[in-house]
């Protein structure tokens, strides 16, 4: 008699009951969906930085790369007492530039020379074979000594270098006392080369070349034993192509000639995506070494990545699991509904 009073309190209370049911069940299969979306997005993150870390390092790769170039090179006038134009172009003939250095125009040998021997200077390297050789300048003229490029191999491409004052421009000329001055290898701000006829960005690498038998520890030390500097011009778009990565179009990068905190540097290299690094899912920005130089990278994922790293994974989770609630709670409130109408039928007859 007492089951028979709670089959109406049951019923009366069943609909709000499943309704109850059901919101709950709501809320888990979002709470699931949100997990399961978490951890889609934790690992789409983790794989960008790996692609961000390789695109950093082949960067660093490719820029250091010309320096073992220019090393083998400075062993040469280690070895010997005078290195002349015949046997510089022999060393670099030697080497592979396109496979072993892309994106390296050349390696080229810089005099030192003070104002009052410049002509004498000139005058020999005719006197040694270089029959048009003379030297120019570019915007600054008012130095006292020059830093003429008196090598520069292969010849015929790099032609318009050969006899230019590197120290009569102000970038250039930085360099070359960044890199007497310290003894290391150094990279100049952004240039455009004066053998680029597309006059797109690159740099100058400069080795410095002492005196043999000479060990400069300071500053002025360097600058009284200097030989020359050993440099390689860099197009930076050629020398940046067809970086893995960026090729598979999972990761795109821009380059300014800035450290990481300062936003106001030149864009030395872009690879081609259009829009900002913000525009993407994922971007981060580094601050790269170069030779002797900081520079700003900013990497951010392309929208073939962004579009794999959305998954429909969490709709179909949520959608599984709110279907699979809806269904129970259809059949506890058809069995219910059922049960009350048998029992309603059963008292009428």
């Amino acid at each position: 008699m007492r089951f028979r009073q709670l089959g109406p309190l049951l019923s009366e209370f069943l609909l709000p009951l499943i309704v109850l049911a059901f919101l709950l069940a709501l809320g888990i299969a979002t709470s699931a969906a949100l997990w399961v979306n978490d951890q889609i997005a934790t690992r789409a993150e983790a794989e960008f930085g790996r692609n961000a870390d390789r695109v950093q390092n082949e960067i660093s790769r490719r820029f250091n790369r010309p320096i073992q170039g220019i090393y083998s090179l400075r062993a040469m006038y280690a070895a010997l007492p005078r290195v002349t134009r015949e046997q510089f172009r022999e060393h670099v003939e030697s080497r592979d530039l396109k496979g072993e250095f892309n994106g390296v125009r050349g390696f080229g040998f810089i005099r030192h020379v003070e104002g009052p021997d410049l002509d004498a200077f000139a005058a020999a390297e005719r006197a040694a074979g270089a029959t048009n050789f003379s030297v120019r300048q570019l915007e600054d003229k008012t130095h006292l000594d020059f830093y003429v490029i008196t090598y520069v191999e292969p010849y015929v491409p790099n032609a318009s270098a050969l006899g230019l004052d590197v120290g009569s421009e102000p970038r250039r000329r930085e360099g070359v006392v960044r890199a007497v001055e310290s003894g290391l290898p150094t990279l100049t701000a952004k240039i455009n080369l004066v053998q680029d006829d597309r006059k797109t960005p690159g740099g100058l690498l400069f080795v410095p070349v002492f005196r043999n038998g000479t060990d400069p520890a300071t500053p002025a030390q360097r600058r009284a034993a200097l030989v020359g500097l050993l440099y390689a011009p860099i197009v930076y778009a050629e020398l940046l192509e067809a970086i893995p990565d960026v090729a598979a179009r999972r990761a795109s990068f821009r380059l300014y000639d800035s450290p990481a905190n300062d936003t106001q540097g030149a864009l030395m290299y872009s690879s081609g995506e259009s829009g900002a690094p913000g525009d993407r899912r994922f971007s981060a920005t580094r601050t790269l070494a170069l030779p002797d130089r900081a520079v700003r990278l900013e990497i951010s994922s392309t929208p073939e990545f962004d579009a794999d790293a959305a998954s429909l994974a969490p709709w179909l989770v949520f959608s599984c699991m709110v279907l699979g609630f809806a269904l129970t709670a259809l059949m506890l409130w058809q069995q219910a509904t059922g049960r009350k109408r048998a029992e309603s039928l059963a008292e009428r007859m």
